[in-house]
């Protein structure tokens, strides 16, 4: 590690002294702002709901609601979770990182599977 000369310190002494005057100022938004990290660490340590995942039918979910209601469903679940259902379903890999489009991916990928491509086609009689 390097050395840690004395205007280092007064620099960062001057920094901590301006992050407690604003915390002095506004201990609302401070509070505000520890919350919604914590928030957000309890959603990421939250384990993957497997088993609803699982139990939940999206071929059956697709076919029964409008796009909207699914996309709103599928927008309670996190991105990992959604990663889940696109494994657990056998979709189309993908590199999509963000839940909105994550979201959009499963509707079109289960809607694809749905279309029966065989439903003109004549049998032949062997």
């Amino acid at each position: 590690m390097n050395k840690v000369s004395k205007k280092n310190i007064e620099i960062f002494g001057k920094v901590l002294m301006y992050i407690g005057e604003t915390i002095e100022k506004n201990p609302k938004e401070f509070q505000t702002l520890i919350n919604k990290l914590d928030k957000e660490e309890n959603r990421k340590n939250t384990p993957v709901r497997k088993q609803e995942i699982q139990q939940m039918n999206v071929y059956k979910l697709v076919k029964e609601k409008n796009r909207n209601d699914v996309f709103n469903e599928l927008m309670e679940y996190k991105t990992e979770e959604l990663r889940y259902i696109i494994k657990e379903y056998s979709l189309e890999s993908t590199r999509l990182r963000k839940k909105e489009k994550l979201c959009y991916f499963i509707i079109d990928q289960i809607e694809a599977k749905q279309i029966d491509v065989f439903l003109n086609h004549k049998r032949v009689e062997d």
